[in-house]
């Protein structure tokens, strides 16, 4: 009786002590990726809400830095991190790139190669229709020089979003724009648009953008299929990055993470990428999926820059992955 009772006890203990040292490993990862988003890479960016995850339930490791005034619920404006949820919008609605004439106009917008580089997203802030934030000030204005070569703004989407024979929503208001997108992408209640610019205008939490990276991460939508696909040089003499000299490439309004090195603007020094999928904003809201599809991040803030969220971004990534 006592030795056949200690045989499971052994093999209990084996098998908790093997447990252990697989969760050791996975606290170890979130541990060093805490310690990223409280060290000096991101003390630029505080206060912040953080986040990392796989592709079904709620975030593995989460923080909030520097306060209180960020959390997962918080809805904050996402400024460029719009572009990645309306190029899903896009694919959903033609099962994949559009294809025809048209259809190669409609990529090419999305890839920023239609030269219209006089967009100002402070101009759609006082226009009520998807072709008024187009027409207002010189947001149609294009560069002929520009056509078929990388220049990042928010005029191309416009452009493809309000031409009649594009995507046709020249009459969309910020509201029935978010009811056409919703009917394809079905995203949470946080996602609204602000003014109806397709590239810039949502706000959102990180709970919510969670899910929709989670839907791109598990092949709910169709862009799954096409993260990073055909993606295009952002380095040229023609070119315009707002990553300076970092080789990244794009792809339907999302960029990859590819880089061989570079430096941001400010004068950060940037390192060889990962292949991950991202689509920073502006005012600091950075979300991502690793280059296997298996794991999301995302820094959430309305008041700091691309550069210094996405510099925290990658630190945390690069912690949580060593």
């Amino acid at each position: 009786m006592t030795t056949k009772s200690k045989q499971p006890s052994t093999r209990l203990f084996m098998l908790g002590a093997a447990w252990l040292a697989l969760g050791g490993a996975a606290f170890a990862d979130s541990t060093d990726a805490t310690n990223a988003a409280n060290g000096s890479a991101c003390n630029d960016i505080r206060p912040f809400y953080w986040e990392i995850g796989e592709d079904s339930g709620g975030p593995v490791v989460s923080g909030q830095v520097g306060g209180t005034d960020y959390a997962r619920d918080t809805q904050i404006g996402i400024a460029s991190a719009s572009k990645w949820i309306f190029g899903a919008y896009v694919l959903e609605r033609y099962y994949g790139p559009p294809t025809g004439s048209a259809g190669a106009t409609i990529v090419s917008a999305l890839n920023m190669q239609e030269g219209h580089t006089s967009f100002s997203p402070l101009y759609c802030a006082f226009t009520t229709y998807v072709n008024g934030c187009h027409m207002i000030g010189s947001n149609d204005d294009v560069d002929s020089s520009k056509v078929g070569y990388f220049n990042y703004g928010g005029g191309d989407g416009q452009y493809a979003a309000a031409d009649t024979g594009l995507l046709g929503l020249n009459t969309k208001t910020a509201t029935t724009l978010l009811n056409e997108v919703n009917s394809y992408l079905s995203l949470g209640s946080d996602f609204e648009y602000n003014f109806p610019a397709v590239a810039g205008g949502m706000r959102s939490s990180a709970e919510d953008y969670a899910a929709f990276l989670q839907n791109l991460m598990d092949g709910t939508y169709v862009m799954s299929s096409y993260l990073g696909d055909s993606a295009v040089n952002t380095q040229c003499t023609e070119c315009s990055s707002p990553f300076g000299s970092v080789d990244l490439h794009y792809s339907y309004f999302h960029w990859v993470e590819d880089q061989t090195g570079g430096n941001l603007p400010n004068g950060t020094s940037v390192s060889a990428g990962d292949g991950s999928f991202s689509s920073p904003g502006a005012l600091g809201f950075y979300p991502w999926i690793s280059a296997d599809k298996e794991t999301y991040g995302i820094v959430a803030t309305d008041d700091a820059s691309f550069q210094e969220s996405y510099v925290c971004g990658v630190a945390i990534r690069d912690a949580y992955f060593q």
